[in-house]
C-alpha cells in the first residue's frame, strides 16, 4: 500500500518502535516497571483489536467501504471539481466499485474506479 493509504498504520509503527527503544535503553528497574505497564497496554490494545476484527467481518461491503473512505488522504484534483486517491488503501471500495461497474454513490460523494484500477476520484453529489 502506498504511504499515503497507509498513515495511521505508520504512525502506529513508529510510535511502538520508539516505545520499544526507549525501554530497551531506560535503566532496568525502570524498564521493568514500564515494560509491566506497556504489557498490559499493549494486551488490552491487542483484545479490542480482535473484537474490533470480528464486528469488521461482519460488516457489510459497502459499510467497510465507507470505513475506509475516512482513512485515506484525498488530494484535490487539478480542476478542483473532485478529489482522488490511490486505490491500492480501499480494497473494499475497490471491490464496491467494481461490482457496481465502476462507480458508487456513498454519502456525498459519487465515486468512480480509474480504467487502470489504481485510483479512485470522488465528486460532491448533486442534489
Amino acid at each position: 500500500m502506498r504511504a499515503v493509504a497507509v498513515r495511521g498504520l505508520q504512525e502506529f509503527l513508529a510510535t511502538t518502535s520508539k516505545l520499544f527503544s526507549v525501554l530497551s535503553e531506560a535503566e532496568p528497574g525502570l524498564a521493568v516497571v514500564y515494560a509491566r505497564k506497556a504489557t498490559a497496554c499493549l494486551e488490552q490494545l491487542l483484545r479490542d483489536f480482535e473484537k474490533a476484527r470480528e464486528s469488521w467481518r461482519e460488516l457489510p461491503l459497502e459499510e467497510k467501504a465507507e470505513e475506509e473512505i475516512t482513512s485515506v488522504v484525498w488530494i484535490v484534483s487539478k480542476d478542483g471539481e473532485g478529489e482522488y486517491t490511490f486505490a491500492d488503501g480501499l480494497p473494499n471500495l475497490v471491490r464496491l466499485l467494481r461490482e457496481k461497474g465502476g462507480k458508487a454513490r456513498l454519502g456525498h460523494y459519487v465515486y468512480y474506479l480509474s480504467s487502470s484500477g489504481r485510483t479512485v476520484t470522488r465528486y460532491p453529489r448533486k442534489r
